[in-house]
């Protein structure tokens, strides 16, 4: 059943692509079409390079935080001489430490998702804004972007803008 779903889709997929430009052509004659490789440009634009390199360093932060409260857990759960003199602050203070070190992983964790969906959210904003002003100032009509799962199966080479696109970002967001 899954296969046939997914061959479906393609084939629907396929047949609104053919049908958008046919009909683009017939409507728009004259005007020019293009289209980028969408993964090439977000995994080449240095925008989102740079916003990769943030999020790590923010991770890393977080990381040695937990790592501290981890370390914390490790020593209360290891001092045998309060363990043997006082059994139940010795379970109490464990019991708190993995608690802290549980809620600080739980709120970093979400921030951390939350922090890397932001930073890429910007890089592709800057780069959809991008190709819209690249494609008002070069007169095309229409801009598609092809993934690497083939919603473009065949495009020539001519029509291609993804090295124009690239280098034309990676010069206005140098330091994105």
């Amino acid at each position: 059943m899954g296969f046939k779903l997914i061959l479906y889709n393609f084939f629907i997929g396929l047949i609104v692509s053919v049908l958008v430009v046919v009909l683009y052509h017939f409507c728009m004659k004259g005007d020019k079409i293009g289209y980028i490789r969408t993964g090439e440009v977000l995994r080449s634009f240095s925008g989102l390079k740079l916003a990769q390199k943030q999020f790590e360093s923010e991770y890393k932060i977080a990381k040695s935080n937990a790592d501290t409260l981890l370390g914390r857990v490790e020593r209360i759960k290891g001092n045998a001489l309060l363990k043997q003199r006082s059994p139940r602050e010795w379970t109490e203070r464990v019991a708190k430490a993995e608690s802290e070190l549980a809620v600080y992983s739980k709120s970093a964790e979400s921030q951390i998702q939350a922090r890397q969906q932001q930073l890429s959210k910007e890089a592709v904003d800057k780069v959809n804004l991008f190709i819209e002003d690249y494609g008002k100032a070069h007169r095309y009509k229409l801009i598609l972007g092809s993934t690497e799962s083939g919603n473009i199966l065949y495009g020539d080479v001519g029509d291609d803008i993804t090295k124009e696109v690239l280098e034309g970002l990676n010069a206005k967001y140098p330091q994105f």
